[in-house]
């Protein structure tokens, strides 16, 4: 996309790209690591470790769509660009919905909040076999629609609609150039 779009502003968006891929695939090494180690599985640590990263992965994201969206944008009187940009545009709206949704509290938060004050849940937490102990309560305290998952793979999914549609985008500028 960078090589078609030859812009300053394409380059940037590529470079974000580029370490929002690393981003993700760390994201999936580090999940996998307990797996291949068969070390034990320690929750906080690990879910503190497991936010950073998918921070990192969302934010990059954010500005790789941000700074393609813009370029497109410029382009607007060529359709195929017009798609992109609509489509980058819609990938984006998702963004301010997760925050509102991830940052106000939920049920779940509260309950987990109030447990975490517990000296002896805490230790549950930090200890190597938090998983079989804290399903139950991930179980019980979960709602029917976790809003900040769902989103999530709302996210994702836009993810996927972007890239199909700039697989398109480069596609029909490749037969384009080839007539």
């Amino acid at each position: 996309m960078g090589a078609y779009l030859r812009a300053r502003l394409g380059t940037v968006a590529v470079r974000f790209g580029f370490v929002t891929c690393l981003a993700l695939s760390a994201l999936g090494i580090f999940g996998l690591k307990q797996d291949f180690s068969h070390g034990p599985y320690v929750f906080l640590p690990y879910l503190k470790i497991h936010l950073a990263i998918a921070n990192v992965f969302f934010l990059g994201w954010l500005m790789t769509v941000t700074l393609f969206t813009v370029v497109f944008y410029r382009r607007w009187t060529d359709p195929a660009s017009r798609l992109m940009a609509l489509v980058g545009i819609l990938s984006w709206l998702l963004y301010p919905i997760f925050l509102i949704v991830a940052l106000h509290a939920n049920p779940m938060q509260a309950a987990l909040l109030k447990d975490l004050k517990d000296p002896a849940f805490r230790a549950v937490l930090d200890s190597p076999t938090s998983s079989p102990i804290l399903s139950p309560w991930l179980d019980s305290h979960r709602p029917s629609i976790w809003w900040p998952a769902a989103l999530e793979w709302g996210l994702a999914w836009s993810i996927w609609l972007w890239h199909g549609v700039a697989l398109i985008f480069l596609w029909g500028k490749m037969w384009s150039r080839a007539s």
